[in-house]
């Protein structure tokens, strides 16, 4: 097969003066092998200091092509939602966003609570086929809620609490918060204190040394028979 003079001059060998100055010119000589081709590729175009790093050696290396994000965590960014951040006890205190202000200490407005709780208590206990002695009812009292209830305070180690009447409209876990029929918010501690309320003509005794704890906690915890020592 006769070759065109085109195609004779493509593939004719190069002149003698071209392969004898090659490392001037800076070619070098075909590879049959592709892993050469690359060597020779990336030692041409990637910089000297990836090449000591080892980055030219791609025999173990696999290299993913899609566009992947990274796992690496980058500085400043984090990919994760970020979790709100609760307020501590102390920033609640500083805040007070529990406190009633002035304007919302009045008995009045709470008369309604009250009447919910009447409601609430009748839902959960039978007045008329009670035993004050039976254990059910007394651990059901123990664990019911009392915000919105009136209560009085009848024995307590400081004087000046005895006599204290008002609608329970916060509990805390060493305190009872009550609102006086005379608007002022009053703040019992149930250490060495004895409340008493009335519900449907039962009268029910508290002993704040047996209630110090969190109302929340109250419920679920089993309670220990233990002795009263009155004050």
């Amino acid at each position: 097969m006769e070759l065109k003079p085109s195609e004779s001059i493509m593939y004719a060998k190069l002149p003698d003066y071209v392969r004898r100055t090659s490392l001037e010119l800076g070619l070098k000589r075909k590879r049959s092998k592709d892993k050469d081709f690359v060597s020779t590729f990336l030692s041409k175009h990637l910089p000297d200091k990836r090449l000591r790093h080892g980055e030219g050696d791609l025999t173990h290396k696999v290299e993913m092509l899609d566009n992947t994000v990274s796992k690496k965590k980058k500085k400043g960014f984090d990919l994760r939602p970020q979790k709100r951040k609760a307020l501590s006890v102390r920033e609640r205190k500083e805040m007070k966003l529990f406190e009633p202000k002035p304007e919302e200490q009045k008995y009045e407005m709470y008369l309604p609570m009250h009447q919910l709780w009447k409601d609430y208590m009748t839902e959960i206990v039978d007045f008329k086929r009670v035993d004050p002695s039976n254990a059910n009812f007394q651990d059901l009292m123990l664990k019911a809620d009392y915000h919105g209830s009136i209560l009085s305070v009848w024995k307590s180690k400081c004087p000046s609490y005895v006599g204290i009447r008002g609608i329970l409209i916060q509990e805390t876990k060493n305190t009872m918060k009550l609102i006086t029929e005379e608007n002022k918010l009053k703040i019992i501690p149930k250490a060495n204190t004895v409340f008493m309320l009335e519900v449907e003509d039962l009268t029910i005794t508290i002993y704040g040394n047996h209630f110090r704890v969190k109302p929340s906690m109250r419920t679920t915890r089993k309670f220990k028979e233990r002795a009263t020592i009155d004050l």
